[in-house]
């Protein structure tokens, strides 16, 4: 499918949509010895432990996005990172 730009976003009924959650992609190890959180590139994430420790679950693999959420439910790329998105607070949900 070619490129086409448009005024108006289009719908229908042959098209599923979803919003674009930009965040960290993630591989959670989880087993006996607990979770680990990794990167695509095998950097082990250290910043998302409450996260790390609310993962529940019996031994798998789980491929997936963290993404934080300000207030209103709309995510903030920099508040995992510790950086200065003003949306977010110390209240964010990762």
């Amino acid at each position: 499918m070619s490129l086409v730009l448009r005024k108006q976003p289009f719908d229908g009924e042959d098209w599923y949509f979803e919003l674009k959650m930009d965040g960290f992609r993630a591989l959670a190890y989880v087993g006996r010895d607990g979770v680990t959180l990794v990167s695509r590139r095998d950097h082990v994430f250290t910043q998302f432990d409450p996260l790390r420790r609310e993962i529940n679950t019996l031994a798998c693999v789980l491929d997936g996005e963290i993404v934080c959420l300000d207030d209103h439910g709309k995510p903030c790329f920099l508040d995992p990172c510790g950086g200065s998105d003003t949306r977010c607070s110390s209240r964010s949900t990762c």
